[in-house]
């Protein structure tokens, strides 16, 4: 069996020591991470206004389809009286 020398020897300190580091780099990763969380909730912010205007358009466009269908039919019924009443 082979004995610890050297670099292979892990102490106590040097333990708490690589626990130390390893600790500060999750919170350095939590600190990311709460980064991006703001930013998707930021975002998801933006997706909602986007969806809200979408659909008003959508209501607009509707509204402008009924009212070019309406005023297209109007054309066409004022053309054909027109029609018969010359023959």
């Amino acid at each position: 069996m082979e004995t610890m020398t050297g670099r292979q020897n892990w102490s106590d300190d040097r333990i708490d020591n690589l626990d130390r580091k390893v600790a500060e780099g999750f919170r350095q990763v939590d600190k990311r991470f709460e980064q991006v969380d703001k930013r998707f909730d930021r975002l998801e912010d933006g997706i909602g206004e986007l969806r809200r205007e979408m659909s008003a358009m959508q209501r607009s466009m509707v509204q402008f389809a009924v009212v070019l269908s309406t005023a297209l039919a109007g054309l066409v019924v004022t053309q054909l009286g027109l029609i018969l009443t010359q023959i």
